[in-house]
C-alpha cells in the first residue's frame, strides 16, 4: 500500500485535486538538481546548490577528502530523495492549496477512486 497525501487549491474543482505520493523518491535521489527545476521548486533547488557549493568549498580547503565528499553528495541526494513530496506540499500550500486528506492504496487510480467515492458518502 502506498500513502497519497490530497491537497486542493481554492476555487479549485474536486477533480483537480492534487495526489502527491508519499514515501522515497528515486529520481529525486538520482536527478535532483533536474527534478527540482522541473516541479519549479526554487528554494529547495537553492539549498541544493549551496550545499554542493559548501562541498565543493570543503573539498578545495582539504577539509574533505575526495571519498567523503562523494559520500557528503550521497547522502545529500538521499536526503532530496527523502523528502521531496514533502518539499511538493510545501509549495503547493504556499501557492494556496489545502491538505484535503490522506488515502491508502495500491496506485495513483485507485487512490483517486478510494478519495473520490469517500466524498461521495
Amino acid at each position: 500500500m502506498r500513502v497519497y497525501t490530497v491537497l486542493k487549491g481554492p476555487g479549485m474543482p474536486q477533480e483537480e485535486a492534487v495526489f502527491l505520493k508519499e514515501g522515497f523518491s528515486w529520481t529525486a535521489f538520482l536527478l535532483a538538481p533536474v527534478v527540482l527545476l522541473l516541479e519549479a521548486l526554487w528554494l529547495p533547488l537553492l539549498g541544493y546548490g549551496l550545499a554542493i557549493v559548501a562541498l565543493w568549498l570543503l573539498s578545495r580547503s582539504g577539509i574533505v577528502t575526495g571519498d567523503g565528499i562523494l559520500w557528503l553528495v550521497v547522502l545529500l541526494h538521499f536526503y532530496m530523495g527523502l523528502e521531496f513530496s514533502h518539499f511538493r506540499q510545501w509549495a503547493l500550500e504556499r501557492r494556496g492549496c489545502a491538505l484535503e486528506g490522506v488515502v491508502a492504496a495500491s496506485d495513483r487510480e485507485a487512490a483517486e477512486l478510494r478519495y473520490f467515492e469517500g466524498m461521495k458518502a
